[in-house]
This record gives C-alpha cells, structure tokens and sequence, in this order.
C-alpha cells in the first residue's frame, strides 16, 4: 500500500452484518501498521501495530453495530493513539506504547481486504464491506459527519478507494504485482573494495516473497549471498560484491520466483595502487631564535596508508616544537605541518623525524640561528630650536633578533627633556626605535646612550640647539567659490609666517549649506608648518558661505562666499512615460514638447532637490511664453521661458522623499506668428534635477474634455486690461479661464485649443486659420493626435464671427463642418455647443449673437447622431461683471460667475458627483 512512511492513516468501511462467529471478522489491514475488525460480541476495534509480533495496541468502540444496517466504521492511527469512529462518532481510543511505535511499519506488509494477509487463522469477514477508503494523513481525528455519497476518488489525502461494486477493479490506487525487477551498481571495482548493488522491483511489489540470488565471472565475494524481495513492497533490496582478482567479467542475478531477470552487467576490476612509502621533510634552513619557522612533512608516492602514521620530530638544537608530533591520519595523503621555534641564536645542527608505520625517513635538515645583533647605531639631528621636540632615532646593527628586550637609555650635556625617557627594541625585533629631545636652552650640547643589554654604546651625538623664532597665529582658507552640487572640491588650510607651533592644532571647517567634508577637520602637527588640504561636497544648490574654526588660539581667517550650482541630471527624452501631459495640445518628442495653447499643462512626480526646466526660445518673438510651476501643491511659481529655469523648492516640503510638479503654460503673445512659423510656443528641451534623482507617474483623471475656444477661453486679459505699459502674455493667465478649469471642477483632463481672434469663419491674431481648418491639427502640418479620443468635446466659438458680421449660414455651415468632423473622428464622444458669451454687447452686439445663435442651433439639429447638444450661457456673463473691456471676463467672473453653471451643465457628460466651489 504504501512505498514510504508517512505521519497518519486512516481506514473508513460501510460494513453490514448480524453476526460475528468465533474469531473476530477481519474488515481492512495492513500488519505492522493498522487493522479495523468486527468483534463476535459486535463492537469494532481499531488495531495500531503488528499483530503477528504481538507488539500492539487496540481501540474498542463502546456500541455495537451487528443489526443488519449499514454503518460507516473507520480505524484512525493519528500519530499517537489508536481510534475507532462509529458513523462519525469517536467510540474508542487507546494510546500507542513507546514499543508500539517503535514497532510500526509502513512498507513491510502485505494489503489484506477481508482477511488477514499471511496468517493461516480464518480471520475472515463474515458480512459485507463496500466502499473501503484508506486516507494519509488521516482525514478524521475527532467526531465527524459521515459522508452520504461514495467517495470520487479526488478527495485530498486519499491513498486508495475500493467502490467494491462487483468487478475488483475500481480502486484509486491499483494494485500492479511485480513482473520483473531492475539491477543498479557500479561497473568498475577495485579489489578487495565492497561494491554496492541495488534491487528495485517493478509494479506494486511481487505477489509473494521472492529470492534474487547474485552471480559473478570474476571471482570474489557477495554479502549477502542472497536477498529478498518482500510480498507486495515496493521496497528494494542491496548486496555487495568484492572482488578478489582483476580482470573483467559479468555480474547477473537470478530468482525463484516468476519475475524476468534484468540485463547482466559488464563490470572489470582493478588493484588497489600501493600505500606511500615514504615522505619529505621541508622547510627554512635559517632561523630566527625565539620565532616559530613552519616545516612541512609530506606523503611520498602511493595511495593514503590504511591506517594513521605518527611522525616524532627532533632537533640538536634547543627549542620548541609544536606540536610535538604530526599525524597523517589513515586514508589521506595531504601534507602535515608544524612549527620550531629555537632557543637560542649564534647556533647551528640539525631537524629531523622518524615514523611508526615502517616509512623510510628523509634526510635530516641542516638549520642554524644567526647570531643577535651585538651594536646599534644612534641619529640626532645636529640643529635643534629651543623648546621644539626633535626625534632622535636607535637602529639595531647586522643580526638577528634578541631574544629578549634591549632598553636604551640616552643621556645629554645640554639641559632638557627626553620623550620617552628611554627606548626599548623588543624582544624578536630588529627594527629601529626613536625618541625625542626638546632642549631647554640655547647652545652645543652632546647626546649619548648606555643600554642594559651588553650592547655595544655608539659614541655621542654633537648637537647645537638655536633660539626659537615666534610661532606662526594665523592661517589661510583657500578653494574655488563655484562648486556643484554632489561633486567634491579641494581647499587648502595654510599656516601663516612664523615657526610652527609645539602643540598640533586641529582646523573644523563649516558650511552654512549642506554637505560633507572630508575629512571631518584636519591637524596641523606640533613642529610643522606644512599646509593640509581638506575636501567639501555640497548636497545641495544655493549660495553660502564656508569657514574654519580651530581649537587653538589661532586667528582664524575671513569665510568664504561659495555659490554652488545644481549638479544637472538629464531625466531623459521628454517622451518619458513618466511625464503626463494635458491632451491634444501638445507635439511631444524625445527631443521636446511644444505647445501653442496656453492652457497646456504637464506634471510628473520626482525625488531629489533641484528642478531646473530647459526651454529653446530661439524661435520666439515678441514677449516670451509665460509658465507657472507648482511643487507640492504649494504657491504657484511664475516664470518667462528661457534656457534654463531654475525653480525653487518650497522650504514646507523640503523633507518630503517624493514631490509633484504641475507645469501649466500661463499666457503668450498674440501679436506674433502663431501658425507658421510659430513664434508664440511653449519650447521645453528637458527636465534636469539633483544627482540620483528620477521622475514618477502622476496619476490622470479618467474622464478626458477637450474644449475649442477664442480668446476668453484662452484667458485673454483674465488679470487686468492691457495698458501701453504691459504686454499681453502679462495681462493674460489661462488658468483663470473657463476651460482650464473645467479641469479640478470636474475632475477631469482637459485640452485647451484657444487663439485670440479666432472663431468658425474668422482668421484669428497670429495669422491662425478658422476652425475648419484647425480642429485636427496643432499648427501648420502638425496634425492633433486623436488615438485617444475625448470622452467630451465642447465648442465655444463665434464671438469672432459675430462681430465680424459673418451671415448665419456661413456660421452654421462652418459649424456642421467641424461637427460632422469630430462625430466621423471621435464617433462616441459628446459633443457640446456651447452659446457664445453675452458681455456688454460693445463688440459682440446682441444682434450679433442672435445671429450667431440661429446658426449653432441649426448645426446642432442638421447633426442627428443623438450625441451633440446645445448649452445657452445666458447670464453667465453679463455687463455687470468684473471684466477687462466688456468682452473678456477677469478671472473672479470666470470663477464666481461662469464656472458655477459651466459645471451644472457639464457634470452629468462626466458622469460623476461634483461639488463647486468659489475661490480667489
């Protein structure tokens, strides 16, 4: 049943029955591992373990159940007890020994329904099973509801499922008996090696025990001589082969059973090689006394030894070895060290080894320690200054190292103070000393040096000693003024004139913008008058100033004014997917975004600390385009293109990690060329911000409007009229004018396509065509992308052709124009006409725009696709609001006055719940 242990099982009958005789009725089973049986007094019992050892446990339920109905009974093994269930009911348990569970097996027994596999008692059902289930894990440790249907056969955990209908093939789990059986192991040997075999029978196991019998033509020896394959296992069984001689040969097995034998093997077999024999012994023929020197011992030619060599090492000279002695353990051949450390210098003899496993031993090695160094040498600097620490330096001469410790102590003619008082060449060292003298006076003096080691004293030192000129009180800052953001910059710390100081001084420079420096501060060292140099790198742009402080009494110099710059990043081509821009007023490429439509907006979300925008003016005339930025929702910033704009960031969100950014195209001029060539557009090259900074998506609104306009729509002299004193981009914000913000009213996108003068008959200022020919293309030969159509389009035009006087059906002819174009290029799109404003009637009379009026109701009827409506703006704007010349509203008419019915007629179209409100 089972090919490997597993934690838990469970066995599950429907079993009926009026009578049980003499021996208990045998339901399922597997010995070794659980049993479910019907008891001559009725009650069902739950075996865990082997029966046939007798190391075993049982459950016996409380209730019986011979009274000729069914009933689903079930035998659980849950990893520590045995349970037996009764129609879902626990109604008996018992615990598993420590030897019951040692006992149980998973693999070795046979599978028995109805009876009791190998046993020669009549332990037979004696009523009737059907739908035997066997689960692992079990499926049921505690009271359940029996299921009322047969199981499917996909139930989880289920190992196998006997139906039991008639024909004794339904099982899940079906039962293949073994019909031959497969033979793996090594081909190749070596003699006097065991090689495992291994035996794997097919199918579910054969239906009786069967006995595999191992034959060879090269002689040798097998272990054991034969091996079973167990009834109905899976498992497999191993011998070994040993071969005795080389050569090569077959290897086959046979059985006493029915199952075909597998292909014989070619194997061969070879000798062992010989053990080494010998090994060497290395290492430095020079040593150093007191100093461990490493020494190698290495296995000669052969095959590792079987057993494990003990190497004893010696030496004619005194000394240390560690360890003592070396073992190559049995079954390697890598080298071994250890070390030697001498006693003694000025000595010469020999190292060497000897084995307890009958190796031939190497040569011994000739090794001497060099004698220890027996003079040394002294250096003193023959000028000195009065009460400046000169070094004066001790040098061992030829030889090798003591072996113990040499103190130098020196001495002078001239008064004062030695730093330490002595010096000590340690013990195993050869390397040079050094101590300092400040002298107390001026004059000649001599330094000499007496030792405790028998050293041999070199002769005194003839020094003279100068008054001290005035240490320096001053230093100097210099470095570059202009440096960049994220990029480090050199400057120098410079003493000023006078000697240097007997005391270091340590110089902290500061900087009042952010960055770092490195090192932190920097040291000028007592006696020295050499400048040091530090570097600064600023975190950010801006203007500061950088100064030093010094934990002296030194005057410290002037700060520095720097200016740092931002250090530019290229965010990439400005068809960066990041960036969003407002639709249908834009031609964006890699290399830029150009807009003619004031109106025109772009965000985009960034990290880091500077915003620079590149703008190409080159091909503007007359005033610049005017832009306002706004980071974090902060205070709008007002910009005049150029070829770098530099926008500052707010200090109230300077922490933030991420900002947004809003660009929206403010006002141009309307006296120059707007068509072609353009001259009047809204250039921008790139996007630059600080070092490792990158752009982020601003999420777009769903619904998308576009709107077509004059110059109201454009917010033409929405601030102020325009005087001889200002120009028209400065009077101008298209912001305030209706159409843009439809844009947070609604809660929408919006594509702002104005021209002051222009209309659906008219040319307007700049030279721009009327609406038929503009409505689908950004400027001459720049075609508007539709891919994305508007979900609304409204149209506000002819204001312009009104007071130009153009006839009714020149006005509706044009509008069906336009209309039957947008309803043939946007055919799901909404499209409102919108009535054209009432003003003071000074230069759209009211004549006029009845006129005008007719003509857009008429288009709007002529248009029957059920999805072009008409909006009257009557009232919106009248000669009692706030305006610049009776025809354009300032912008607290277009936000107090306009946009509350602008968004009542509007909002339905968008189809979303909406709230307005007034502000300026």
């Amino acid at each position: 049943m089972f090919s490997a242990a597993g934690t838990t099982v469970e066995i599950e009958v429907i079993f009926t029955g009026t009578s049980v005789v003499t021996r208990n009725s045998i339901v399922a089973m597997q010995d070794g591992l659980i049993a479910l049986a019907v008891t001559p007094s009725g009650t069902v019992q739950a075996y865990v373990g082997s029966l046939k050892s007798g190391i075993q446990v049982s459950a016996t339920s409380s209730t019986t159940i011979l009274d000729g109905n069914p009933h689903r009974i079930a035998a659980v093994f849950d990893g520590v007890s045995a349970l037996v269930f009764i129609d879902g009911v626990l109604s008996g348990t018992t615990a598993c020994t420590s030897a019951v569970l040692a006992a149980i097996s998973w693999t070795s027994s046979q599978w028995g329904i109805g009876y009791y596999p190998g046993s020669s008692q009549p332990y037979v059902n004696q009523g009737t099973i059907d739908e035997i289930a066997v689960f692992s894990p079990a499926r049921h440790t505690a009271a359940y509801t029996p299921a009322t249907a047969p199981y499917t056969g996909a139930e989880a955990g289920l190992v196998a499922l006997y139906h039991l209908d008639g024909d004794g093939t339904d099982s899940k789990a079906t039962i293949t008996v073994s019909t031959t059986y497969t033979l793996a192991g090594p081909t190749s040997l070596t003699t006097g090696s065991a090689a495992t075999y291994t035996l794997v029978p097919d199918g579910s196991g054969p239906a009786s025990a069967v006995t595999i019998t191992p034959v060879s033509s090269l002689s040798g020896v097998f272990s054991p001589e034969s091996v079973t394959l167990q009834a109905s296992s899976t498992a497999s069984a191993t011998f070994t082969f040993t071969a005795s001689t080389t050569g090569t040969g077959t290897l086959s097995t046979t059985n006493n059973g029915s199952l075909t034998d597998p292909a014989t093997l070619s194997i061969s077999a070879t000798s062992a090689s010989t053990p080494f024999s010998t090994y060497t012994l290395t290492g430095p023929s020079s040593l150093t006394a007191g100093s461990a020197s490493t020494f190698t011992v290495t296995p000669g030619a052969g095959s590792a030894a079987g057993s494990a060599i003990t190497i004893t090492l010696a030496s004619t000279l005194a000394g240390t070895f560690s360890p003592a002695t070396v073992t190559i353990p049995a079954g390697s051949t890598a080298a071994e060290t250890f070390t030697f450390t001498p006693d003694n210098a000025g000595s010469s003899g020999t190292l060497s080894s000897t084995n307890n496993g009958g190796l031939t031993n190497p040569p011994a090695l000739t090794v001497s320690t060099p004698a220890a160094f027996s003079t040394y040498t002294l250096n003193v600097p023959s000028a000195m200054t009065e009460s400046v620490a000169a070094t004066c330096t001790v040098t061992p001469g030829a030889g090798a190292a003591r072996t113990s410790a040499a103190v130098i102590t020196p001495q002078s003619t001239l008064a004062g103070t030695f730093n330490p008082t002595t010096a000590t060449i340690p013990a195993g060292s050869t390397s040079a000393v050094t101590f300092s003298f400040i002298p107390d006076a001026t004059g000649t003096g001599t330094i000499s040096t007496t030792n405790n080691a028998s050293l041999t004293n070199p002769s005194g030192t003839t020094f003279s000693v100068t008054a001290a000129t005035t240490s320096f009180t001053t230093y100097t800052l210099t470095g570059p003024a202009s440096l960049t953001a994220g990029s480090a910059s050199g400057y120098t710390i410079t003493p000023g004139s006078g000697a240097a100081l007997s005391t270091a001084v340590t110089i902290t420079p500061a900087c009042t913008l952010s960055g770092t420096f490195s090192p932190y501060s920097v040291m000028i060292p007592a006696g020295s008058t050499a400048a040091q140099t530090f570097r600064f790198t600023p975190g950010a742009a801006g203007a500061g100033t950088l100064s030093a402080t010094n934990s002296g009494s030194l005057t410290n110099p002037a700060s520095m004014s720097i200016a740092v710059a931002a250090q530019a990043v290229q965010t990439g081509p400005m068809n960066n997917a990041a960036i969003t821009y407002s639709p249908w007023n834009w031609s964006v490429s890699a290399t830029g975004a150009v807009s003619a439509n004031p109106g025109a907006y772009l965000n985009f979300g960034f990290t880091g600390s500077t915003l620079q925008i590149i703008c190409d003016v080159s091909a503007n005339s007359g005033p610049l385009p005017e832009f306002y930025v706004v980071i974090d929702g902060q205070a709008p910033q007002l910009f005049t293109a150029a070829s770098t704009v530099t926008v500052a960031m707010p200090s109230t969100t300077s922490s933030w990690s991420t900002h947004t950014c809003e660009l929206i195209f403010k006002s141009s001029t309307c006296t120059e060329n707007r068509w072609s060539p353009q001259q009047t557009s809204l250039v921008i090259t790139d996007i630059t911000l600080s070092s490792d900074a990158s752009l982020s998506v601003i999420a777009p609104f769903e619904k998308k409007i576009l709107v077509y306009g004059d110059s109201i729509t454009e917010g033409y002299q929405s601030l102020q009229k325009l005087a001889s004193t200002t120009t028209d981009a400065a009077v101008s914000d298209a912001s305030l004018a209706w159409g843009y913000r439809l844009r947070h009213a609604l809660g929408v996108e919006v594509g702002i396509v104005a021209f002051t003068g222009s209309g659906l008959t008219v040319t307007g200022n700049g030279n721009v065509p009327p609406l038929t020919a503009t409505w689908n293309q950004l400027w001459n030969g720049q075609p508007r992308d539709f891919t994305v159509a508007p979900d609304v389009v409204v149209m506000n035009e002819g204001t312009n052709d009104g007071a130009h006087n153009a006839s009714q059906s020149a006005v509706q002819t044009a509008a069906v124009t336009v209309l039957k174009n947008l309803i043939a290029t946007c055919p799901s799109a909404r499209i409102v006409v919108m009535q054209p404003f009432q003003g003071n009637g000074s230069y759209f009379t009211t004549t006029a725009r009845t006129t005008v009026t007719a003509a857009l109701q008429a288009a709007v009827a002529e248009c029957t696709n059920g999805l072009v409506r008409w909006v009257s703006t009557d009232g919106w704007f009248t000669s009692t609001m706030p305006s610049a010349d009776g025809t354009h509203p300032l912008g607290v008419s277009t936000i107090q006055d306009i946009m509350p019915p602008a968004v009542t007629s509007l909002a339905s179209l968008t189809q979303q719940n909406l709230r307005v409100y007034s502000f300026f």
